[in-house]
This record gives structure tokens, C-alpha cells and sequence, in this order.
């Protein structure tokens, strides 16, 4: 049976078209005429379905402003110690790094040696450091022994600008800072006589710390003070307040 409407070809005794769906027949077998055309009328019906499917239209929360969160001002105050506590730590090494002299004692690999007995003999130094502190005693092959003397040219044509010699000290060379351009230097009382070529090697220098008293440095340095080219000489230093 050919349907009216849409033309398609369907059984004999079908009633509805199966292609659009139109009554095609009734029960007598008569045809349908006149007859409503629904096509595609299952689409139809589900496109009004979704049509007047109800949208759901999100309702937006009015959340607090960030300022007013817990955790915003907790990260506020880590980031602002965090930042304190840096520039702190900045400002201690600054400090440390304004200082003329060294914070802590240079190691004796530092220094080419040889020992007598209990006694180290200091021959040259080889570090790279510009600030020189040396201890009065170095544990060497698991005994303490004590650092007495410096041999020639020990601070030749390095870069040191302050180097303190340690208490104990008692034999130091006459030439044991040629060409160093050292700028700060103490002395310990303990040394008791240098060569007077020994200050004629110094060259602008800035001070000069002496554990000693005046009258005791007039005996260790026997040339006349113009002789020695610094500019202050500071008499009872205390070599551990030498910051």
C-alpha cells in the first residue's frame, strides 16, 4: 500500500505509514483521506520536550573577599618574616663581610709547614683568603701543637689585606710580608726581636696591633716611627676583640 502523503510503499494492511508515520488505512480497510499529516512526528515530539525543558540557571555565590580569608594573612605574614628574616641574614654578612679581619681562624692546610718536636714552623701561605686569622695551636696527627714561628716570605706577593699572627708566636722573618700589601696587622707580644728590614717592607698600611705595651714595642721595632710606613700603631691589642 502506497501512502498517500509521503508516497512510501508499506504492507497491505498497515494502518500507519512507516515512514511518516500518517494513518495510511482505517479498520474497513478504506483509505485515510483528509487526513492531519504528522512527519517525523516522533522527532517533533521530542524536540518540544526539550524545548520545554525547564534551563537551570546556576546561582552564583557571593563569596567573602580574598582579604577576608584566614589563609590570605597567613601567607601575608610567612612572606613578610620570610623577607624580614633574609634581609637580617643580609645584613649580618654585610656586617661580617665589613670587618678587616677574618671571623674565624684559617685552616693549617692552609699553610705549607714543617714540625719540630711540638712545634709547627710555618714556610708559605697558599690559601685565597684576603683576611688571615691563625690559631695558637693546630691538632696535627691527633696531638695539639703550637704554631712559633713564620720563615721567609711566608705572605709574598699575595692578596692579604689583614693577617693576625698568633700568641705564641716567637721568631717571625724580615721579609715575611715583601710584597703583600697588607693593610691590618697584629703583632703578638710574644715576639720579642725582628730584623730592622722587617718594617721596611710594609707599604701604606692602615694600623698595626701590638699585644704589648708602648715601651715594649720601642723594643721590638728600633727604627724612628716615621720609618714605619702605617698610620697608627695601637699598643695592649687583644688579639680575640679584634672584630
Amino acid at each position: 500500500m502506497r501512502c498517500p502523503y509521503c508516497g512510501g510503499d508499506n504492507r497491505n494492511n498497515a494502518e500507519l505509514c512507516s515512514y511518516c508515520g500518517s494513518y495510511i488505512a482505517k479498520p474497513d480497510g478504506k483509505t485515510v483521506i483528509n487526513q492531519t499529516i504528522y512527519v517525523n512526528k516522533t522527532e517533533d515530539v521530542q524536540t518540544k520536550a526539550n524545548n520545554e525543558q525547564s534551563v537551570s540557571i546556576p546561582v552564583l555565590k557571593h563569596n567573602k573577599p580574598i582579604y577576608k580569608k584566614w589563609w590570605f594573612w597567613l601567607i601575608v605574614v610567612v612572606f613578610v618574616f620570610g623577607i624580614g628574616g633574609g634581609i637580617a641574614k643580609n645584613d649580618s654578612s654585610s656586617d661580617e663581610n665589613k670587618s678587616v679581619w677574618a671571623s674565624s681562624y684559617t685552616e693549617i692546610d692552609n699553610f705549607d709547614y714543617y714540625l719540630d718536636g711540638d712545634e709547627i714552623f710555618i714556610k708559605d701561605y697558599k690559601g685565597t683568603d684576603d683576611k688571615v686569622k691563625i690559631n695558637d695551636t693546630y691538632k696535627i696527627d691527633g696531638k695539639e701543637r703550637k704554631v712559633v714561628s713564620f720563615n721567609d716570605a711566608v705572605f709574598f706577593a699575595s692578596s692579604v689585606d689583614s693577617v693576625i699572627l698568633p700568641n705564641g708566636t716567637k721568631y717571625i722573618k724580615n721579609n715575611a710580608f715583601n710584597s703583600s700589601g697588607i693593610k691590618y696587622l697584629y703583632i703578638p707580644k710574644s715576639i720579642k726581636s725582628v730584623e730592622n728590614s722587617f718594617w721596611g717592607y710594609f707599604h701604606d698600611m692602615e694600623k698595626i696591633y701590638y699585644g704589648g705595651t708602648e715601651t715594649e714595642w720601642k723594643k721590638l721595632c728600633k727604627v724612628n716611627r716615621s720609618d714605619v710606613d702605617v698610620k697608627e700603631i695601637v699598643f695592649n691589642a687583644d688579639s680575640s676583640k679584634l672584630k
